[in-house]
């Protein structure tokens, strides 16, 4: 499922900000884990490659002073800024994502995480498995 949603959104390159708001909100209804790592690595690819920073020089057309004072923006793929006819950044560029990461960290925070019950943990900890079976120590590196 994940390799078919990264093709269909411009196989994973261009800037999904827009897009990864809905795909945010359907990972909080479906609760499926695929979907949710798919999110993820979609948000991690738009601010790592469009989040104007120290690793990012952002677009052609702003110059190192003007993306200093930017820091933090994001702003669209090449494709998008040729079909907009446009070489310049827009306020919801940015705003398309932080939207996106919201809600992001919105359905991260509904996330239950696995519950350990107590014995299991202090049986582990003592060497034996959960049935009371003896484990072998991890070997040392």
């Amino acid at each position: 499922m994940s390799d078919g949603i990264l093709a269909r959104i411009g196989g994973g390159v261009r800037y999904t900000c827009g897009p990864l708001q809905g795909l945010a909100s359907l990972a909080s209804v479906l609760s499926d884990a695929e979907l949710l790592q798919v999110v993820l690595k979609l948000l991690e690819k738009d601010a790592d490659r469009y989040q104007l920073g120290e690793s990012t020089a952002g677009p052609p057309q702003l110059s190192g002073k003007v993306a200093a004072d930017l820091q933090g923006a994001f702003f669209r793929d090449e494709d998008q800024l040729k079909m907009e006819k446009r070489h310049s950044l827009r306020v919801d560029d940015t705003a398309m994502c932080l939207i996106a990461l919201t809600q992001v960290l919105e359905v991260l925070a509904k996330v239950q995480g696995v519950v350990v019950d107590e014995a299991v943990t202090k049986a582990r900890a003592a060497g034996s498995g959960p049935e009371g079976e003896t484990r072998e120590p991890d070997a040392e590196l």
